[in-house]
């Protein structure tokens, strides 16, 4: 399932498979080994992240990006889950 401020439909499951994505995506953040006061937390914020790659993987919960492939293997590989997914461009060549 995709993110709820997902923009347009989404795509059907084992669509994407072989295309080149420009995914826009909401990572996780962590604030880890420090001490903050409640006033601190108001600036906490999500960071909104794009990464492009050709789509190697799909499952009903991710979408796994690479950026480069040889003959036998694959490199800089990323598994986005859909419910952090905002938007998804198929790039053309």
């Amino acid at each position: 399932m995709f993110s709820e401020s997902f923009t347009g439909e989404p795509p059907p499951m084992g669509s994407l498979l072989g295309k080149v994505l420009k995914v826009t995506w909401i990572d996780a953040r962590t604030w880890a080994n420090c001490w903050v006061v409640e006033d601190e937390i108001e600036q906490f914020y999500l960071r909104e992240i794009v990464s492009r790659g050709c789509v190697i993987k799909e499952t009903q919960e991710a979408i796994y990006l690479m950026q480069s492939e040889s003959e036998d293997e694959y490199s800089n590989l990323i598994g986005i889950p859909k419910g952090c997914i905002k938007d998804i461009k198929e790039i053309h060549d």
